[in-house]
């Protein structure tokens, strides 16, 4: 069912807590490219437009209206939080093996909802290690009107070289965690 509403969800919609500016910039992108719609038709989508955000983005295609998701695309930022390149594998191939149920949970409120969401996620290692971002996901539809394609972008406080830190400490776990709000109906 495709959202009854039909004007994007502004950067306000979302929350009233700060934003980091790069997921204000790539929501006030994606506003645009909805034209007034409630999202953006997936082929809409042009990497092109957030080459400044490539690395801290991945896509994710809503597979069967969301009984599996496959990511599609996965940045270095990704790649270096789960010390591994999750691009072409499925949700329920990984889910076994990594901490990440509350990703399906995410991904299921996308497809039903079919409006942005901003959430503050946390991942802590092995080690004792964590990281805190902010994580904008954003649905795209097909010709039917359905979420099909997810957009997730990433932002935090550190600068790459401290991320890369991370990189090796083992697959870290997805600390459950609130969305800061999701988008609402105009």
């Amino acid at each position: 069912m495709s959202p009854a509403w039909t004007h994007p969800v502004e950067l306000d919609d979302l929350t009233a807590a700060p934003v980091h500016p790069d997921l204000a910039r790539v929501m006030r992108q994606y506003s645009q490219i909805s034209e007034g719609r409630a999202m953006p038709h997936r082929a809409h989508f042009r990497p092109s437009k957030l080459r400044w955000m490539m690395g801290r983005l991945y896509l994710v295609d809503v597979l069967e209206g969301g009984a599996d998701y496959r990511f599609r695309l996965f940045g270095i930022f990704w790649q270096t939080v789960y010390s591994a390149d999750l691009t072409g594998l499925r949700l329920s191939q990984i889910e076994p093996f990594c901490h990440l149920a509350s990703l399906r949970g995410d991904y299921d409120g996308i497809v039903a909802q079919g409006i942005p969401a901003l959430h503050l996620r946390r991942v802590r290692w092995p080690n004792d290690g964590s990281l805190e971002f902010q994580r904008l996901l954003l649905p795209f539809c097909d010709d039917g009107g359905q979420v099909s394609l997810i957009l997730g972008a990433a932002a935090c406080d550190k600068v790459p070289e401290e991320v890369v830190y991370f990189k090796g400490e083992g697959v870290p776990e997805l600390l459950p965690g609130e969305p800061i709000r999701s988008g609402k109906p105009h």
